[in-house]
């Protein structure tokens, strides 16, 4: 039986998990697929009569988290694509075993198979340019990693005029200068 975070961490590293904690220390999981990554946040909570096993994951790869971060300025973030619904991974019963653990790890990873890279990706690159929160930098990096130079070298000369086309404030003309320089590159 698994009553205790550390205990549920485990069992997630004895199935091949890499884990640690984030910057504000909730507990993390990584798995590495053969073209992406899959980042896990799991999570136990006790109630009265059940204990919660769940998780919230997302879908991302090395060259996509490599130009959000060159992009930003910062170093080695993980940007994810693709996140799931919280109701996607939830097991609620009195006791919590291994197998428990094992089969949200297999559906997990199950999930993350079946997403669709590029289709996520092109949502990035489709959103308007006066997004809100990290999406504006996921736009940039997915216009770089798909080469779209032209429309990069746009929103420079845009920049460059004074017309911010909506971006939100910390987006700067260095950070689309950087995303031509990916773009160019591809």
């Amino acid at each position: 039986m698994i009553s205790k975070k550390k205990e549920m961490m485990q069992a997630f590293k004895d199935l091949g998990w890499k884990t640690g904690r984030d910057s504000v220390g909730d507990s993390t999981c990584l798995y590495m697929l053969d073209d992406r990554s899959l980042h896990a946040m799991p999570g136990l909570k006790k109630l009265p009569n059940r204990i919660i096993l769940d998780a919230s994951a997302s879908v991302l790869t090395a060259s996509f988290s490599k130009a959000e971060s060159e992009i930003y300025g910062e170093k080695n973030s993980y940007a994810p694509i693709i996140v799931s619904k919280y109701s996607d991974f939830v097991i609620e019963k009195p006791e919590i075993t291994l197998d428990d653990v094992r089969t949200l790890s297999d559906r997990m990873i199950a999930w993350a198979k079946a997403q669709d890279i590029e289709q996520g990706l092109e949502k990035f690159r489709n959103l308007p340019t006066g997004a809100k929160g990290s999406l504006p930098v996921c736009h940039l990096a997915a216009l770089a990693l798909a080469g779209d130079k032209a429309r990069l070298q746009y929103y420079q000369t845009c920049f460059a005029q004074g017309n911010r086309l909506d971006f939100v404030p910390y987006i700067t003309k260095d950070m689309i200068d950087r995303a031509v320089q990916i773009a160019s590159s591809m």
